[in-house]
């Protein structure tokens, strides 16, 4: 499929004369998720909410970047010479698992209730990989800003504010 989408860029860049560059996008989230099932929003307003969120094992690794790095990113890929026709990978280039996210978000949280793992099968060969964020960094002058802990904290709180407006039940 990569190949095939490098394949279009190219056509669409020769054809119009227009500068493509490609990115490739890793796990993202934080605040503004829409999807209320990603895991982020699931697991915090379940949670909130007093229950148990149910999910898989949590063993699958993600490479796991916040919402706004990834804004930064693209931004950064707008201002950036010479990469025309490449593809920039933003990512945060490390690895963890989705049951250490849930398990962070339940300390945040600190509701006293245990998430339910292994509720629901895991899904069969999900890809793992991590972005190539020293590439990226030399290509485009970027790499991501939020840690993980800071991205989850600022996730629970956006939630939080919603709750406690009643825009959210």
């Amino acid at each position: 499929a990569m190949g095939a989408r490098r394949g279009y860029e190219l056509v669409v860049q020769a054809l119009n004369q227009t500068p493509v560059v490609m990115w490739s996008r890793f796990m993202f989230d934080g605040p503004g998720q829409q999807d209320l099932h990603k895991l982020w929003p699931y697991v915090t307003l379940s949670l909130r909410r007093g229950e148990a969120p149910r999910l898989s094992s949590g063993q699958r690794p993600v490479d796991w970047i916040y919402v706004a790095d990834i804004v930064n990113g693209l931004l950064a890929m707008g201002l950036a010479a010479g990469i025309d026709g490449g593809t920039i990978e933003l990512g945060s280039g490390k690895l963890v698992t989705t049951r250490k996210v849930v398990e962070m978000l339940s300390e945040i949280i600190d509701a006293g209730i245990e998430p339910d793992f292994g509720a629901f099968p895991d899904r069969p060969m999900e890809q793992v990989r991590t972005a190539g964020v020293q590439d990226t960094r030399q290509s485009i002058g970027w790499q991501p800003a939020v840690s993980l802990q800071q991205g989850l904290e600022e996730t629970v709180a956006w939630y939080r504010r919603l709750l406690e407006s009643g825009k959210l039940s």
